[in-house]
């Protein structure tokens, strides 16, 4: 069971690594890219919607509002994007070598981490900017939110992952489905614009909660504790759900993909 684990351990770090490098090799900026793409997010958020939604956000810069929305979306969606087609892109690695295979699911979310970081050092510096409170408790909420969007995001990418082995169309559907949840998601207009009888179909999606989760612990420095027990119950229901479907399915990869 402990060289399973290290086994699993040692060569998530290694996969992680290649995607690091990798990634914005032989791109111009390279690595900027990262706050690059969030920032041009929210300023062409600023300058289509600011006059229509700027209002119902009360005190909070509308550029602040939208890019902590956004960074919680971008986190989620690359890391589902790109580990639902991993499986295929690495097939001859998983038919030529025995390894435990969900460490290239684990790389890719691991990768997109130092994204999320960086973006969330991005928003502190905004906050500066903006002569917005910050505060330790706010922070460590942020963490705590964090940790329990990850497991989300990873048992949706392991879930992700093997229906595309199965069925190759799913990564194509799968982008087409996460540009609906992001509309569904809150991110450049306030939940409180919703007509209340639609406003409970928006708020059964995961990444709504989520995304009110930072709000609140950024803006309000408090957060609603049956949303974070609602949203941890969730996400480890779907990592261990994930996990399970990825284990049982494991052993057929090499000869469908």
């Amino acid at each position: 069971m402990f060289n399973k684990h290290s086994q699993l351990i040692a060569t998530t770090v290694n996969f992680t690594k290649r995607e690091i490098k990798t990634r914005y090799a032989e791109s111009l900026f390279g690595s900027l890219w990262i706050v690059i793409y969030p920032l041009a997010f929210a300023v062409i958020s600023v300058l289509v919607f600011s006059f229509v939604f700027r209002e119902s956000i009360g005190n909070t810069p509308y550029f602040l509002f939208v890019f902590v929305g956004f960074n919680s979306w971008f986190w989620f969606s690359q890391t589902v994007v790109y580990s639902t087609r991993s499986l295929i892109n690495n097939r001859d690695l998983i038919i030529n070598n025995k390894f435990p295979t969900e460490s290239i699911i684990f790389s890719i979310a691991c990768a997109r981490i130092i994204d999320y970081v960086i973006n969330v050092i991005m928003i502190y510096i905004l906050m500066i900017i903006f002569n917005q409170i910050i505060n330790f408790n706010g922070f460590l909420l942020i963490l705590l939110i964090s940790v329990i969007q990850l497991i989300f995001q990873i048992g949706i990418s392991l879930i992700a992952s093997v229906v595309n082995v199965y069925f190759r169309d799913w990564q194509n559907i799968m982008d087409i489905l996460l540009q609906l949840i992001f509309y569904a998601t809150p991110i450049v207009y306030s939940l409180d614009i919703i007509p209340i009888q639609f406003r409970n179909i928006i708020q059964i999606n995961p990444m709504t909660q989520f995304v009110l989760a930072y709000r609140e612990a950024l803006f309000q420095s408090n957060i609603s504790t049956i949303r974070i027990i609602l949203l941890t119950i969730l996400s480890i229901v779907i990592f261990v759900l994930g996990y399970y479907i990825y284990k049982k399915s494991e052993h057929k990869f090499a000869e469908l993909i």
